[in-house]
């Protein structure tokens, strides 16, 4: 991959799928690139969304390992979900948790303890896309596969979360012990 240095690494998360892509900052312009993707099929017992959004962040960690083998000057390393749920049980102690939900929570504190959460909205998450039924030809005509969403074209900055809106919400609220 022909990317200049500075380096900054991006996943972005949907249920059972993870995508990374690398983003290089020079002094011209910003390019992006995939470099991974990974997904799961999801579970015969239904779970609900959030759930589903956490388990997302779970898989994250398979890609750390990419990221370890990679030659590239890292910066810095921002995750992005589309589940303003999921961002708000990261931001809690995992004992404040159901047990499913905390155990996940400690994982993902753990590996993301040095990244940058933020949230992207669903029409601009490339991992959505394998949501919408599009199969392997019509993704390989897709930009926003191929290089992400259009704010990685840029200097990233953390899109703000409503935490209060979030903590009336009953799906993140029956997870609260």
């Amino acid at each position: 991959m022909d990317l200049p240095t500075p380096q900054r690494q991006h996943m972005v998360l949907w249920q059972h799928m993870v995508q990374l892509y690398a983003q290089s900052i020079s002094e011209e312009d910003v390019s992006t690139r995939l470099l991974c993707s990974k997904s799961r099929v999801a579970p015969v017992k239904p779970i609900t969304i959030p759930r589903f959004e956490l388990c997302a962040c779970v898989l994250s960690q398979l890609l750390a390992k990419v990221l370890h083998s990679l030659t590239l000057p890292i910066q810095q390393i921002m995750l992005s979900t589309d589940s303003n749920i999921v961002l708000a049980w990261i931001q809690r102690s995992p004992e404040q948790l159901k047990t499913f939900i905390g155990n996940r929570i400690k994982i993902i504190q753990r590996l993301t303890k040095n990244c940058q959460w933020n949230h992207v909205s669903s029409n601009e998450n490339p991992a959505d896309l394998i949501s919408r039924g599009l199969n392997a030809s019509d993704i390989s005509s897709k930009e926003l596969w191929w290089y992400g969403p259009d704010f990685l074209k840029e200097e990233l900055e953390v899109n703000p979360v409503d935490f209060e809106r979030i903590t009336s919400d009953s799906d993140y609220l029956k997870e609260l012990i």
